[in-house]
């Protein structure tokens, strides 16, 4: 799978476009129209700030954006249908700039296959020298802009007219499932928009089942992640540099290890050590970042407000779960297993975990306890 996003200035339509992989569209800003071949029929829809679209692979797409002044930008994750990571496009009309799929085949099979002489073929399909985008005039975008046609794939969903899922005065979740729009069932895709206030945080949380393909639209985000496998890596190639030579020192090591064990009634592998390595980076807007399924993470808006668009893979019944604030997962667990887990009183437990009022969106670094927020440095 990939991630990629495109901005059209002012008034541009694109090519005709085939793209064989299922697309999922989330339009970032601007205004304009989109339409669909597909099945012998064609689709054509209004998008806005917010929407959420599926196309399906193999569909010849165009774009218009009919706005004067704001760009129309959109992301798209392309889900291919034949090798993982790795799709095709093919471009349907053109010339020689872009080059049309059409200039592939030889003259007798395209003067059958149109039943037209070639050189009214090539007045056709070699005059577009134009690039892929390009400027069509007023009347044009307002003939575009009309033909709107309804079909079997939908109009677009509107993400952020959805209820949020989580909403306080740091932050707003808004989640699409295939619960909310039938377009993403089969495809295994969510798509969300989180909101976060300037200085503010989304809690410590992971995902159940889904990894997040994260990018920043607006402001920049200091991220922090915990990953056992960064850790793991790490530690075997420094090994790898210490091992020549060792195999004594191991063994002995290995053995007075296991006579440790013997002498507290555990049995070798019954208790493994684990470390984790901290993951930290800035990201700001058109960057993109990846977050696999179970690794805590957590997200602070620095200067300016964050918005981040997240696809999720993998995402049919995908929980997000937080390990901090008023919904903290911790929270439910018996007071007899908090001692236990914890090695302390209950008390002393749930002192921390009510600490924090807010939930999934709280104050963030030098914020929440009377200060002013920062980014991590």
């Amino acid at each position: 799978m990939a991630s990629m996003a495109s901005a059209h200035r002012p008034l541009l339509p694109i090519l005709l476009l085939i793209i064989f992989a299922s697309v999922a569209f989330s339009f970032q800003s601007g205004e304009g129209m989109i339409s669909i071949l597909y099945g012998e029929k064609r689709e054509s829809y209004e998008i806005r700030q917010g929407d959420v679209m599926m196309i399906p692979s193999g569909s010849i797409m165009y774009q218009v954006n009919k706005h004067q002044k704001e760009s129309l930008r959109i992301a798209m994750l392309l889900c291919p249908v034949s090798l993982p990571g790795h799709f095709e496009e093919f471009m349907q009309a053109g010339g020689q700039r872009p080059e049309t799929f059409w200039n592939s085949f030889s003259h007798e099979i395209l003067e059958a296959a149109f039943n037209a002489p070639r050189e009214r073929f090539e007045r056709v399909f070699q005059k577009q020298r134009k690039g892929e985008i390009f400027k069509a005039s007023d009347e044009q975008i307002k003939a575009l802009s009309k033909s709107t046609k309804e079909g079997k794939l939908g109009k677009p969903f509107n993400l952020l007219k959805k209820r949020p899922s989580f909403s306080n005065n740091h932050g707003q979740l808004f989640e699409a499932t295939s619960g909310d729009y039938s377009q993403l069932k089969g495809h295994d895709v969510d798509v969300s928009i989180a909101n976060i206030s300037s200085g503010s945080m989304m809690a410590p949380n992971y995902n159940s089942r889904a990894t997040k393909i994260a990018m920043v639209v607006e402001g920049c985000v200091d991220f922090e992640m915990a990953c056992p496998h960064l850790s793991h890596e790490s530690g075997e190639e420094e090994e790898k540099e210490r091992e020549w030579g060792r195999e004594e020192e191991r063994e002995r090591r290995w053995e007075r290890e296991r006579g440790r064990e013997r002498e507290h009634g555990r049995e070798i592998g019954e208790e493994e050590g684990h470390s984790y390595q901290l993951v930290r980076s800035r990201a700001c807007r058109g960057d993109v970042f990846v977050i696999p399924a179970s690794h805590p993470v957590v997200a602070v808006a620095s200067r300016d407000n964050l918005q981040i668009l997240c696809f999720g893979i993998r995402a049919e019944d995908n929980r997000k779960i937080f390990l901090a604030g008023k919904n903290n997962v911790l929270k439910q667990m018996e007071k007899e297993a908090k001692e236990l887990a914890f090695g302390t009183s209950a008390t002393e437990v749930d002192q921390l975990l009510n600490a924090q009022s807010e939930s999934a969106f709280l104050p963030g670094p030098g914020k929440s306890r009377g200060g002013h927020g920062h980014a991590i440095k």
